[in-house]
């Protein structure tokens, strides 16, 4: 009851469920139907919604319920859309045997237990000599990386390995790790261990240069400042860099039913 009444007191909050509703339908109907008629059909129903609500604003009379009803629908179908754009981005058939690929590195490496996780565009790939158009994000997992092989956002490599497509790694079926990895935009993951990879240069992109200054940010003026875990709150609220945040705060936060604020 009380998220009924949530949702007539907050119509935005009624638009954000229409638009999730649209996600929902999509995962479901995806594998089920062409994507590329799914997504016809959605912008079919989203241009035809638009129209009607112009209609609905100039005879504004008695159509209130109508409006919300067409303003529904019409965020459904953006949700559906957005939904396959994001599967479509991640879709990409990789070549089985090893190859010689040109990424530029998105965002600061992550130290994991064994590995370093280096978030790359892979621009272009080398086929019989002939270099072609990639453009897709992929998870590359690295040997750890010692003081010369320093890598940030922006810098472009050259790896010779095999990317493959996202998958689940163990038998467990709680977690769609392939799914979630798509969900992201993430198009195939590969294994860089030492001597595959060599930095070529430098693309100084906008979101590069961003957020390389977060990370000077970060280490030259907050982290002489603050314990560990004052520092993870403190980047994450001020500079949305959430990868400090110990185990501890972010169960703290989720018990809490603050999770959002971070």
């Amino acid at each position: 009851m009380a998220v009924a009444d949530s949702i007539q007191r907050y119509p935005l909050l009624r638009l954000l469920v229409a638009y999730l509703l649209g996600i929902g339908i999509a995962h479901v109907v995806y594998p089920l139907v062409d994507c590329k008629l799914l997504a016809f059909v959605s912008m079919l129903i989203a241009l035809s919604m638009l129209v009607i609500l112009a209609v609905c604003v100039v005879r504004s009379k008695g159509t209130q319920v109508a409006f919300g009803v067409w303003a529904s629908l019409f965020f459904v179908s953006i949700g559906t859309i957005g939904y396959i754009h994001e599967r479509h981005v991640s879709a990409f058939e990789w070549s089985p045997t090893k190859m010689i690929y040109e990424a530029r590195v998105l965002d600061m490496p992550r130290n994991r237990e064994r590995s370093v996780l280096c978030e790359v565009n892979v621009e272009a790939v080398c086929d019989s000599a002939v270099w072609q158009r990639v453009h897709r994000k992929v998870y590359a997992y690295m040997s750890p990386l010692d003081s010369t092989d320093v890598l940030k956002p922006g810098d472009m490599i050259l790896f010779n390995a095999s990317v493959r497509p996202p998958r689940n790694f163990s038998d467990d079926l709680t977690f769609d790790y392939a799914a979630y990895l798509s969900m992201q935009g993430v198009a195939g993951t590969v294994y860089l261990p030492k001597g595959t990879w060599v930095k070529t240069g430098a693309s100084h992109t906008m979101r590069g240069r961003l957020l390389s200054l977060r990370q000077r940010l970060i280490q030259q003026h907050m982290y002489p400042m603050f314990d560990s875990e004052t520092l993870g709150v403190l980047a994450a609220f001020t500079l949305g860099e959430k990868r400090m945040l110990t185990d501890e705060v972010r169960a703290a936060y989720i018990d809490a039913g603050a999770a959002h604020a971070l």
